[in-house]
This record gives structure tokens, C-alpha cells and sequence, in this order.
């Protein structure tokens, strides 16, 4: 029997965009909902997260304060709209802290292969945590590595599986 596939609690700001990629937009400041936010959304980024759906085989929860005023289909419309080839499986309840809505989710759902992707240092999450920096260029190829060595599994299976030349 094959095991689930691992999760990824998926933040958005910060993750999936930056603050020079933002400037660059000029998009910076309060928000009205266009149906998309497609100006939001970093290519380059979402591309890094699709390397990480590849080669792990995960599937993607919304953490994201973006589940709050977005339906996981105008988030996933967006994401798909800028090359996103994931699938989205669910989103964590507004319960406060995050790093608690995340713990719960993942209790409720008996999850054994997690992270959380995130700009916001959690550390009651432990080693589930790779932290991306909204200063720094967000999902960057740095983090890709680390998340793929976290959830391991499928990425260690299928460089077995694939033949050497």
C-alpha cells in the first residue's frame, strides 16, 4: 500500500513574493480583491515550489492569511495562472497562531510527512520548518534543497528509481 503523500502548509507573502519583487509592481499597500491578485505572485517562486511538488510527490495545504478572503479555487485559479502544477488539498483553520493551526490540522489529519513553508519564524514547529524571508527573495533554491532533504521519501525514491547514464 502506498503511504499518502507528504504535505506542504503553504504561506503565500513572503513565500511566494517578496518585498523586491513587490516594489518592482508597484503593488504595495491596501489591497482590492480583482478576482485574481495575479500582480501578487511571483513566477520564479512558484516554479521553485513546483521543484519541490516534483521531486517530493506533496500536495499543498493553504496556512496562508490568504485562506481568510480567498476560496481555495480563486487561490489555486491564481497560482495556476503563474505556472502552478500542484494540487491543493485543503487549508488550516483560523484558530490565532498559526504554528497551532498547522499542529492541528496535521493532528486531525493523522499527517506523518510535513512542513510548513513559511516567512514567519516558527519555531514550535521544529525541524516541519523552512523559513523564507520576505526581505530576502522569499522561495528561494536554498529552501527548495531543504524542504525536499525534509521530506525525503518520494524525492530519495525516485533517484533510485531513475537509471544512471
Amino acid at each position: 500500500m502506498a503511504s499518502p503523500p507528504p504535505i506542504i502548509f503553504l504561506d503565500i507573502d513572503g513565500v511566494l513574493n517578496d518585498v523586491a519583487f513587490l516594489d518592482k509592481r508597484d503593488v504595495s499597500g491596501p489591497r482590492v480583491w480583482d478576482g485574481t491578485w495575479s500582480d501578487m505572485i511571483n513566477p520564479a517562486a512558484v516554479a521553485r515550489l513546483n521543484r519541490i511538488l516534483d521531486a517530493t510527490g506533496a500536495h499543498v495545504v493553504i496556512s496562508s492569511s490568504w485562506r481568510i478572503a480567498r476560496t481555495n479555487e480563486q487561490i489555486l485559479e491564481t497560482l495556476r495562472g503563474h505556472g502552478f502544477t500542484g494540487r491543493i488539498v485543503g487549508r488550516t483553520d483560523s484558530l490565532g497562531a498559526r504554528f497551532m493551526e498547522i499542529r492541528m490540522y496535521a493532528a486531525h489529519h493523522r499527517l506523518e510527512r510535513w512542513i510548513a513553508i513559511d516567512d514567519g519564524n516558527m519555531s514550535e514547529l521544529g525541524e516541519r520548518m523552512v523559513l523564507t524571508s520576505w526581505a530576502r527573495g522569499g522561495l528561494l533554491d536554498e529552501h527548495v534543497e531543504q524542504a525536499c532533504a525534509k521530506l525525503g521519501g518520494a524525492h530519495q525514491e525516485r533517484e533510485r528509481k531513475e537509471p544512471t547514464r
